[in-house]
């Protein structure tokens, strides 16, 4: 696998209106991969330079697959890793001198395949002046470095939730593990089996909740329930 590293900067300057404007060094960040790893990860570093506590969100404006049989990406910050379905989240405020993390995840299933990704990031307080476009493209080519025809697909697996259970049942009993996240990508449950489960959800508080299935380091199926 070949890996590249970049960071951005954010560059907290005072005006006359004492208002905060974040500023980026130039993104663009274009990999190719050899790999059957379920995840291919673009990490970079976030910086406040200035002499204020800055607060910084992000909005995912593409998330293309066009042409792999991937789950998409996790955006990962300085609060908790944000699955697929999430698009968008206000980070925790990052004190002068300090930095955060604005990892991309992208979940490649161990297939072949383009993915491109686009993210707008701002400062809270300045969000005219402080939009940036953030872009990041990976491609991936496994076939030769895996054998995937002993994957399931997601058809493969029957998923329900019902009565207060995760309820799991798939066409063979190879070795699956179930983690399910709330809407911040925080896992709030996990367990494994062999092709069969009854996972009790009924202690978590009434939200939206994600269920995703691994086969090993590959995520074969994903889907979202309501406690």
């Amino acid at each position: 696998m070949r890996h590249q590293s970049l960071s951005f900067l954010i560059a907290i300057m005072l005006h006359t209106t004492v208002l905060a404007q974040i500023s980026f060094e130039r993104l663009s960040y274009n990999v190719e991969t050899y790999s059957e790893d379920f995840e291919v990860v673009l990490k970079n570093t976030l910086y406040n330079s200035g002499m204020d506590t800055v607060t910084t969100a992000w909005l995912r404006i593409v998330d293309d697959f066009p042409a792999a049989r991937w789950t998409g990406s996790s955006i990962c910050d300085n609060i908790n890793c944000a699955v697929p379905s999430i698009g968008n989240r206000e980070m925790l405020p990052i004190s002068p001198g300090d930095s955060s993390r604005l990892d991309v995840h992208f979940l490649t299933n161990g297939f072949s395949g383009d993915g491109d990704v686009e993210l707008l990031v701002w400062d809270v307080s300045d969000s005219a002046g402080s939009v940036q476009t953030l872009s990041f493209t990976v491609k991936n080519d496994a076939s030769f470095a895996t054998n995937v025809s002993d994957i399931l697909n997601e058809e493969d697996v029957d998923l329900s939730v019902g009565n207060g259970y995760v309820q799991l049942s798939a066409k063979s009993d190879t070795r699956l593990i179930v983690n399910v996240y709330d809407l911040l990508g925080n896992q709030v449950k996990s367990a494994s089996c062999n092709g069969m489960l009854s996972l009790d959800v009924r202690d978590l508080p009434a939200t939206m909740y994600f269920v995703q299935v691994l086969q090993g380091s590959t995520l074969v199926k994903t889907q979202s329930f309501v406690r």
